[in-house]
């Protein structure tokens, strides 16, 4: 591993996460919100991506074309068809910014935390986040999977879907379809103007 330069990013439905290693030395990293598809689309995605992987070649003072592998495990990134569009993509944007990339590989965020956690033995991970998903790998190395659909369907238990139940419950209340709730009070007392002109934009204050 002496003087390969890797780069590995980690991007959750919060925030992503970057390292540039040298070796087995970490010689940058950084941070920034999210990078998740669902959230704010591939274009988006990509640039942000890109501009992360550009900040740990600043910080390290290593040239992207001096990387030699990145690996990239993104939330809501799961078919081959979305891995190998989002290389594609990331590749492209690089290209023409005269920065070409070497080797690329696009993944699950998911993926690379099971990798991670049990060293690429068999067993079983969930992930409780801003979404969730468990995984699990068997002795022949089968993949199996369960919830992780996106906040916006499924992810039952996490943290977007919690937020989503505090809504839901807020809003009923208000409506006199459920009873009021301690949460209901205390965003009536802070968005009283948004609820009595019109009750619609509450999710929009609340962002």
């Amino acid at each position: 591993m002496e003087n390969i330069n890797l780069i590995g990013i980690d991007g959750g439905g919060s925030k992503t996460r970057g390292v540039l290693k040298c070796g087995e030395k970490i010689i940058a990293s950084t941070q920034m919100g999210t990078t998740r598809v669902g959230s704010i689309g591939t274009g988006e995605s990509c640039e942000r991506v890109l501009n992360l992987i550009k900040d740990l070649c600043r910080t390290a003072d290593v040239e992207l074309n001096e990387v030699d592998g990145i690996v990239v495990g993104l939330a809501g990134i799961w078919l081959e068809d979305e891995k190998k569009r989002y290389a594609n993509l990331l590749r492209t944007l690089a290209r023409n910014e005269k920065s070409p990339i070497n080797e690329i590989m696009v993944t699950s965020d998911a993926e690379i935390a099971l990798v991670g956690a049990l060293a690429g033995k068999p067993g079983i991970m969930q992930i409780a986040g801003t979404g969730t998903i468990t995984l699990a790998k068997g002795d022949n190395g089968e993949m199996f999977r369960c919830s992780g659909w996106g906040i916006e369907i499924d992810d039952e238990g996490s943290g977007a879907w919690i937020g989503r139940e505090c809504l839901t419950a807020i809003v009923r209340a208000l409506d006199g379809r459920d009873k009021t709730t301690d949460m209901t009070d205390k965003v009536a007392d802070k968005y009283t103007s948004f609820i009595k002109d019109n009750p619609r934009t509450l999710v929009a204050a609340l962002n």
